[in-house]
């Protein structure tokens, strides 16, 4: 572990990253938030519409999250960064809730749907027709806006030609991993799923659950989304961020997710993924374990101490929310902040100052 001085110290990068968080970051997603809304509300077909706006409404908060990336972009760059990593987490939270609709062939709509992430990252063709496997279409080029929009900002990044290749091929890695899932979910059983995740390079020992689950992350899409915004980045820069997030921050993120969100999952459609696939409830030590080797990952990079600050961030939010009062949940995700600190102390503080803030707000309305 690097000391507190070092560059590559998490501690100060952290407090670095809430300062300018805080005070440029969150404005700035909330506007590029509410414009979405806006532009989802005028969506023709009422049940895209209501996909989209509950989408918004439900997730909100992953987007500005993902905002937090653009604190390791220079101030000049912050702006198209934050724009570029809202529209993107909505388009892929979107695309997730399309493919959790009945559909008579969820894998092959779930590939369809997301081939807008290739045109988002400026391949593929935006011409395409995203839901031609789907039972709605007339989204009022709803879709197409949030790739054209991801397009247009990634393009205007300094390296983004050279964080593309990597980029590309994590965006992928999504789209087949959403789309197996949301297949299996959908009664079509796990042994796709398997496959699939036994034929994953650089999975490094995970279960296949685990990789499966950790396809599903966007994670390392956003960070190299980041990247581009760095005018001295290099090809092995962009090849250390996807391997220092894929596959052990994605993992971690989608182990804590789901710890958070299996009563729900139960709830509202029956089943959980990751309690079906490791036979109960997901093991404190896993998590603690994709934890640990994030921090020994995202530590080496050439912003270590940033990424390492970001990787806290993302347990620390989970650790926040209401369902992780859970006594089971808060067991499990506990070893995992452990392994997190220091640099998750300064973060879990300012989570709970802003909820505490915004419960004092909502009370004097």
């Amino acid at each position: 572990m690097p000391s507190l001085a070092s560059p590559r110290s998490p501690l100060p990068a952290a407090l670095a990253m809430i300062a300018a968080y805080e005070s440029r970051v969150v404005p700035r997603a909330a506007g590029e938030i509410a414009r979405w809304r806006r532009r989802a509300g005028a969506i023709p077909d009422p049940v895209l519409r209501r996909i989209a706006l509950a989408t918004i409404d439900d997730e909100a908060a992953n987007a500005e999250a993902a905002a937090a990336f653009a604190t390791l972009a220079s101030r000049a760059r912050r702006g198209t960064a934050i724009e570029l990593l809202v529209a993107w987490q909505l388009m892929y939270d979107y695309l997730d809730s399309l493919g959790e609709q009945p559909s008579s062939d969820p894998r092959r709509d779930g590939l369809q749907l997301h081939e807008a992430l290739a045109v988002a990252l400026g391949a593929g063709d935006p011409a395409a027709d995203f839901y031609a496997h789907h039972r709605r279409g007339d989204d009022g080029g709803y879709l197409l806006a949030l790739a054209s929009a991801c397009r247009e900002r990634f393009a205007a990044l300094p390296s983004a030609a050279v964080v593309a290749p990597a980029a590309l091929a994590a965006a992928e890695r999504c789209a087949q991993a959403q789309s197996h899932v949301h297949a299996a979910l959908r009664g079509g059983g796990y042994d796709a799923v398997r496959a699939w995740a036994a034929e994953q390079v650089g999975s490094d020992g995970y279960e296949w659950w685990e990789t499966a689950a950790g396809g599903v992350s966007d994670l390392a899409v956003l960070a190299l989304l980041a990247t581009a915004a760095d005018p001295d980045a290099t090809p092995a820069d962009a090849a250390a961020v996807a391997a220092a997030y894929w596959p052990h921050a994605c993992v971690m993120s989608t182990l804590l997710d789901g710890v958070v969100d299996a009563a729900a999952d139960v709830e509202t459609a029956g089943r959980s993924y990751l309690v079906d696939c490791c036979g109960g409830p997901i093991p404190p030590a896993r998590v603690e374990r994709a934890a640990r080797r994030s921090v020994v990952a995202t530590s080496a990079l050439r912003h270590g101490g940033s990424h390492t600050a970001i990787a806290a961030g993302i347990a620390a939010f989970y650790s926040t929310v209401p369902a992780a009062r859970d006594a089971r949940a808060a067991a499990t995700i506990a070893p995992a902040l452990a392994a997190l600190r220091p640099a998750v102390t300064p973060l879990l503080a300012a989570l709970r100052l802003r909820q505490s803030l915004r419960r004092v707000a909502t009370c004097m309305r």
